[in-house]
């Protein structure tokens, strides 16, 4: 009867973990290049909000796809000088975003 009630707790447990929002680290970030962006889960996660801002910039940044997967930002998510992004596909699972700047 124990090893049935821990199986079922380790189950719930391993699959309830993954659902759980996670910040991402530091508080407030910038990204500066399109690497910066590429490496954004393996710099400030694993996670899927950021409690703070986000602040993307530079002239090579051409998409979002290493931010798929965040959900929430913070305060704010602000762009500056992103002359060569095509689209902001990679911020499709955004629900929750407090503000939004362009520069």
């Amino acid at each position: 009867m124990f090893k049935a009630k821990f199986l079922v707790s380790a189950f719930f447990l391993a699959f309830s973990l993954p659902l759980a929002a996670q910040d991402c680290l530091p508080e407030n970030i910038e990204l500066s290049s399109q690497a910066a962006v590429d490496n954004f889960q393996e710099n400030h996660g694993p996670c899927d909000r950021v409690p703070g801002s986000l602040t993307i910039r530079g002239d090579d940044v051409v998409n979002l796809d290493g931010l798929a997967g965040l959900t929430s930002i913070g305060i704010g998510i602000g762009f500056a000088f992103v002359t060569n992004l095509a689209d902001t596909e990679g911020l499709s699972s955004l629900v929750s975003v407090d503000g939004f700047l362009i520069f």
